[in-house]
Order: structure tokens, then sequence, then C-alpha cells
């Protein structure tokens, strides 16, 4: 029993570290001997989100937390196209300029929900190419600089595939954290 408890504990801690793999590195993941396309990464994942659940009530370990988070730096569509793709797999509508002030007072980009509770604050606006509240701005259409991902976990998990699936460009990511924005 001891020893199907570790096999579980190390399939749990697998699938975070090939999701952590995949975010800084979107084309593929290298864990142990083995190398995996990013194609193959996520269905390794999606097989282990499956599992997850029973593995954890199984090993007495809490469930993951029902708010999940994710964060982007500097992202780019390259043009309102690849944007307007990820509004329409999201659900997502824009919601005006995003609540979360910088420390000069001033309103820290754009935030974009959906109506069951998908919340993504982009620093410059994909659509007009403004960048934070300032109207002057890039004009980059299809720029969204930093992106912050928030809401319920299955909503940010479709976010975050519909973001890679669409971005031209993704400088970095990190998994549970909005750490850019």
């Amino acid at each position: 029993m001891e020893n199907q408890a570790q096999n579980m504990r190390h399939l749990l801690l697998n699938a975070k570290a090939m999701r952590d793999l995949l975010g800084r590195d979107p084309e593929g993941v290298e864990m142990g001997t083995g190398v995996f396309s990013a194609a193959e990464a996520r269905a390794a994942i999606a097989r282990f989100d499956d599992l997850a659940p029973d593995l954890r009530e199984a090993l007495g370990m809490p469930a993951e937390p029902a708010i999940a988070k994710h964060g982007f730096d500097l992202t780019d569509f390259d043009s309102t196209d690849g944007w307007r793709k990820v509004l329409a797999a999201c659900d997502l509508t824009f919601d005006g300029e995003a609540d979360h002030p910088r420390k000069d007072g001033e309103k820290m980009g754009w935030a974009w929900r959906n109506p069951r509770g998908l919340l993504v604050v982009t620093s410059c606006n994909p659509l007009t190419g403004d960048f934070q509240g300032d109207t002057k701005g890039r004009g980059d259409m299809g720029y969204a600089s930093y992106m912050g991902v928030e809401g319920p976990a299955v909503e940010v998990k479709a976010a975050v595939a519909a973001i890679r699936k669409n971005a031209a460009y993704i400088k970095s990511q990190e998994a549970g954290r909005r750490s850019y924005i």
C-alpha cells in the first residue's frame, strides 16, 4: 500500500512538473530520459488531470483550489484576429479598464470577462493598441503585453490553451500565479 501511495504522489508531481516545464517552453518538454512534444505533454497532463482528484482523495491530499491563476509575459497575437479567436473561444467580452491600479494610481490595463467567472487582464488592448490606459499607446494591434488569467480552474485551463494556440509569441508564462500583471 505504501508503494502505491508513493507511485500516486509521483504521478501528481510529474503532472505538475510537466505543466510547469510546458509553461516555460510551449514547444515541448524534456523530463528524465524522455522528450515530449507539446501535444504529447498536453495529452499527458490531461490524463494526469483526469486522475488527479481520485489520486488526491486516495492520498488524503487537499483538493486543488477552485480558483486558478496563470500569468503570461509579453504576449503578441500578431493581429487582432488571434485575440478575437481567444475572445470567442472563452466567451470573453470587454469589461473596461482593469480595477488593479499601478503604483502611481493609474489603471493597469484592460479587463475581459466571461459569464462563468473568468477574468483576463491585459496591459495592452490587443484590439486598439492602447497601452495601460494611455490612448497614445504603442499602436501594436494584436499585442497584449503582460496578461493575467484568473477564475474557475476549468475556465483558466481553457483560456490558457486558447492563448497558447493563438499567440504568435509568448516570452514566458507561469502557472498558478498572475506574476506579470
